[in-house]
């Protein structure tokens, strides 16, 4: 039996998306892995956008990651997997696998996006008696493999309606002995609001830029690491893709971050972002030259239901709510539910999945967080000791 684990952290550092707990949050499992649950360094890979010497957490390169993780696989091996980043919604392509026509995604740093498809697709190769675990700390994170059995979900029984937790909420949570201001406690969604990149896109562009799609611009901006499952509805190409790329990575790289808003959750995030990019590609007016449309691609068959035994997800949110990043002062930022995680983890390592969960959800309460992180897996997997 081996234990190995793919742990992932998305600060997009320099942009106006830009988070501050994420790579601390994989960090955090890493050292809760290997101090609790005997997994060794070397099986541990890191991905993170901080620090030159780390693998950089692009979309190919967590793909790459996980399925050699999922496909090395053998009975009785013990598998994690945790996200920390943004995460996203797009439309789905029209099919009916999607009740809410929609598909959850997450947003690797470069913004190649991996949609629950392709996680569904590497995840169905893992061996069977395999246990893994997938701990995605992002917005939409709900139904991220689309699981046929879903443990807990739904409102937290005395959660709170409002989105982000007050400061002074937070001040227990933090240690409640330090001398902390709670006006400097900083709380962030972990989601960018899409009007302000259409903004940004309308200055880089000197035109409105409008909401759009985003499936057909994501095969033309990252080619054969694009998502088979994002660009198969017409990859094809203008002249003018790569400098509206270009822009939004410069006006991301470069602008001052805005004001932070408060947000409802919902499509926004980086579905908003990219859908910009698509609209300042196939927009208002047509670019002054065109080149002729790429052969569409065939759709790859899609993932079935995974099986009882394949894995389980445990969600910061439902599908169509967001996370918080949390950014004490003096402190390190954190993402609520890692830290929560961990938190109960560490009064009992051995808790099976259910009543950690159970109990994550009642400290975010505690602290009013809105957000409703969720179990879904089988019912005997429910029951299991937590990554044992």
């Amino acid at each position: 039996m081996s234990k190995k684990a793919v742990l992932v952290g998305c600060n997009y550092p320099g942009s106006q998306a830009e988070l501050a707990g994420c790579v601390n949050d994989a960090f955090m499992i890493k050292g809760f892995l290997t101090e609790y649950k005997g997994f060794s360094e070397d099986d541990i890979t890191m991905l993170i956008d901080t620090d030159d010497s780390y693998t950089s957490p692009t979309g190919a390169n967590i793909k790459s990651a996980l399925t050699t993780m999922c496909s090395g696989s053998q009975p009785g091996d013990v598998l994690v997997f945790h996200f920390s980043g943004h995460g996203t919604q797009v439309a789905s392509d029209g099919d009916d696998h999607e009740e809410d026509r929609k598909d959850e995604a997450i947003c690797p740093t470069d913004m190649n996006l991996l949609v629950d498809d392709d996680l569904k697709d590497i995840v169905a190769r893992i061996a069977d008696g395999v246990d893994f675990t997938f701990i995605s700390d992002c917005c939409h994170s709900g139904s991220m493999l689309d699981h046929a059995e879903v443990q807990i979900e739904g409102p937290k029984a005395g959660g709170t309606g409002q989105h982000l937790p007050e400061p002074s909420s937070l001040i227990s949570f933090l240690g409640g002995s330090r001398d902390i201001d709670p006006a400097e406690v900083g709380v962030k969604s972990r989601e960018l609001k899409p009007d302000i990149v259409a903004n940004i896109l309308s200055q880089k562009l000197g035109r409105t830029v409008g909401t759009r799609d985003i499936r057909s611009s994501l095969g033309s901006i990252f080619g054969p690491e694009a998502s088979q499952f994002l660009s198969i509805l017409g990859i094809g190409g203008s002249s003018g893709t790569a400098s509206a790329v270009s822009s939004l990575v410069g006006a991301l790289s470069g602008g001052s971050a805005p004001a932070e808003q408060p947000s409802s959750g919902g499509g926004g995030g980086f579905g908003g972002l990219l859908g910009q990019v698509a609209s300042a590609v196939g927009g208002d007016s047509a670019p002054a030259t065109q080149a002729a449309p790429a052969p569409t691609t065939s759709a790859p068959s899609r993932p079935g239901p995974l099986g009882d035994d394949k894995g389980i997800l445990i969600t910061g949110c439902q599908a169509h709510e967001t996370s918080a990043d949390v950014r004490p002062p003096g402190g390190d930022a954190f993402g609520a539910l890692t830290h929560t995680l961990v938190t109960v983890l560490k009064e009992n390592p051995d808790g099976s999945y259910i009543e950690t969960v159970t109990k994550v959800r009642a400290a975010m309460v505690e602290k009013k967080f809105a957000q409703n992180p969720c179990l879904e897996c089988s019912e005997m997997n429910a029951e299991k000791p937590f990554i044992c």
